[in-house]
């Protein structure tokens, strides 16, 4: 057994080396630092909070945006998306991203540098690691700009 099989990666923030992470159903995602146990450990199933799939949007019936991906988690089954700044949503949610049941998707490009960048079409804007943020349990994963930087650009592992 391998701790990520085929399928499935590890989506890691290039600044900062932190790993995406989502190990409630009710929680946002975390960027936490974690790396991989070792390759014959007997609990395949301890990082599959941190393992992610990407399925094309069409496959799952989405229409629009037609070059877009769900991100779904392996442990949570619960799928990236970004917080509504619209419909009276609290000022610390509008640039935050939550991991549902439901979401739109994404559009994922690849950058300059040969990193990957992940983008809400809806908002134009990026996911980022708030760097600074007080969140319990990790950095808190946020869509709050559309300027190209360190902090938005990810390695798929």
């Amino acid at each position: 057994m391998t701790p990520v099989p085929v399928g499935w990666l590890q989506i890691e923030n290039v600044y900062t080396g932190h790993m995406l992470n989502h190990s409630y159903a009710y929680s946002p995602p975390r960027l936490v630092d974690e790396l991989l146990p070792p390759a014959r450990t007997s609990n395949y199933r301890e990082t599959w909070d941190t393992q992610w799939a990407l399925i094309s949007a069409i496959a799952l019936g989405f229409d629009k945006p037609r070059n877009g991906y769900v991100i779904k988690n392996r442990l949570t089954g619960g799928i990236l998306c970004t917080n509504s700044s619209i419909n009276g949503a609290k000022p610390e949610d509008r640039d935050g991203v939550t991991a549902m049941m439901k979401g739109f998707p994404l559009a994922i490009e690849l950058g300059a540098q040969g990193n990957w960048r992940i983008w809400d079409r809806e908002r134009g804007t990026m996911l980022g690691e708030a760097y600074d943020s007080t969140s319990i349990g990790g950095n808190l994963l946020v869509a709050d700009s559309n300027v190209p930087d360190t902090m938005r650009s990810w390695r798929f592992m």
